[in-house]
């Protein structure tokens, strides 16, 4: 009985540690990158670095999971109302595909990546370097976005196609 009572005093400061640590982590985000008050944590192990500028808009979430990596003189711009999924990975550095990775010397690109109003991104999305999301569009959950996504599309696949534009809004 008294072990019983001393687990759950156990869990219970633990979880008030951790809630305030991610709390302060969430603050510290909303310093560094001036986030809006109605943007939302949407989950744990969120993660967003670089010194680069992210900017944000109204009403939008991120979920669990997901990195927003910025990397120095680039932008992440994302609009109001938008819907980030959980484990989405946003990068503006990578390496070029085509070099001999045996090598030390590593070439890489650096290009801003640009998501509009109103885009609802699914689970497990991977947005490369240099992409421009159009406003009202859909990412499809497990897709790897490599090209520009225009208005009003729903794209989904590796590498992401456009499977159809919106009816309402085409």
């Amino acid at each position: 009985m008294i072990k019983g009572l001393i687990d759950r005093l156990i869990l219970k400061v633990y979880k008030r540690g951790y809630l305030l640590n991610k709390k302060k982590v969430e603050n510290n985000f909303r310093l560094k990158y001036a986030l809006p008050n109605t943007f939302r944590f949407n989950g744990d192990f969120i993660k967003f670095y670089g010194d680069g500028d992210l900017i944000i808009g109204e009403n939008t979430y991120i979920g669990a999971f997901s990195t927003i990596q910025i990397a120095n003189k680039h932008v992440v711009k994302i609009g109001s109302n938008c819907r980030i999924s959980h484990n989405v990975r946003v990068y503006t550095t990578s390496n070029h595909s085509d070099q001999d990775f045996s090598k030390s010397n590593i070439d890489k690109y650096s290009r801003s990546v640009f998501i509009g109003d109103a885009v609802w991104i699914g689970a497990n999305v991977f947005i490369n370097p240099g992409v421009n999301i159009g406003d009202n569009s859909i990412i499809g959950s497990n897709s790897v976005i490599t090209k520009d996504v225009p208005a009003n599309a729903i794209v989904g696949g590796v590498p992401a196609r456009i499977i159809k534009y919106k009816s309402n809004f085409a």
